[in-house]
């Protein structure tokens, strides 16, 4: 075992602080190797606060194989996990490791070019937040695999991981933003992966990106973005959050009852019922959301003409 991994044995049992000297005395290891091992526990993501003459303490959990592995009650997801420091996208590391197998999640600490729908930006600043996306092998044909419910599902097990962890009510803004507190703190990017010789989905990437820690937004988001921290007090620890998402999305997509998805997706819609701007490729319009169909598709209202949305960006007017 790694001097570090040692380190982090005794801090994970210690009942408070633990000092220097104990960890060297413990280990039998210079002050210098304790030292050192602290830091790279650090690197790695690690909260520790250090107080003279009392010692070290962990302050939150690191992102790790080990800490999301520890909160993991699933049968297939996190078969193998993943945990880089930094990624462009991990839906893009998944996208260039087609060998992976179905439950391989991969998770950074950051990302420098995460995206959301329309190739939009997703702001993944260092130990934030939790960026990771799922491999998902789905056992059905082109024709009836259908790419609305997964990220349902993935919104929905999103919400239930939030207030499961925090006092925090979370909503829906269709079809893949999570909002708490009127603001969006999570996004949700599912790709299709097809086998054209089969017609069949090859895999799915599910994509999801959720502010965890305190952060100060840009002036022009600041009003409709949000962090969990932000909203609540109390740490949230990331790997839990992590896993809990995973623990909550593997049993819905397993056996998917897709009329209890939408069902539940419209009752925590942030949307319905609200005046809404509708961008689609042919221009943007005022409209009034009206209901899910039992397809997932929006209804609404655009003057005398109920119209159904398949797709599109909604949002709502005073946002």
């Amino acid at each position: 075992m790694a001097t570090k991994d040692s380190v982090l044995n005794l801090l994970l049992s210690a009942d408070g602080e633990i000092s220097g000297s104990d960890i060297a005395k413990a280990l039998n290891i210079s002050r210098n190797a304790v030292w050192k091992a602290i830091h790279a526990l650090k690197d790695d993501g690690w909260e520790i606060a250090a107080a003279t003459n009392r010692g070290y303490r962990l302050v939150c959990e690191g992102l790790c194989e080990t800490t999301v592995r520890q909160y993991l009650k699933t049968e297939h997801f996190g078969t193998v996990i993943t945990v880089l420091k930094s990624v462009d996208s991990t839906n893009n590391y998944l996208k260039m490791h087609p060998e992976l197998p179905d439950g391989t999640v991969v998770a950074a600490r950051g990302q420098t070019g995460g995206r959301g729908r329309r190739g939009r930006n997703f702001s993944s600043p260092m130990d934030k937040g939790i960026y990771f996306s799922l491999c998902y092998r789905p056992k059905l044909s082109g024709e009836e695999f259908d790419p609305g419910t997964v990220t349902t599902a993935a919104a929905i097990a999103v919400c239930h991981a939030i207030e499961r962890l925090t006092p925090l009510k979370a909503g829906i803004k269709w079809v893949n933003d999570i909002f708490v507190c009127g603001k969006k703190c999570c996004g949700i990017l599912t790709e299709g992966i097809f086998d054209l010789e089969t017609a069949q989905v090859d895999r799915v990437i599910i994509g999801i990106g959720v502010n965890v820690g305190r952060m100060l937004f840009p002036k022009e988001i600041a009003d409709i973005a949000t962090s969990l921290q932000n909203e609540t007090d109390g740490e949230i620890s990331r790997p839990r959050l992590l896993a809990e998402i995973s623990n909550e999305l593997e049993p819905l997509l397993q056996n998917p009852n897709k009329a209890a998805l939408i069902k539940e997706a419209g009752r925590r819609s942030v949307i319905l019922g609200k005046k809404v701007l509708v961008k689609r490729a042919d221009g943007d319009f005022e409209a009034t959301a009206l209901k899910l169909d039992e397809c997932g598709h929006l209804l609404v209202q655009k003057g005398d003409e109920i119209l159904t949305l398949s797709s599109g960006e909604v949002s709502i007017k005073n946002l």
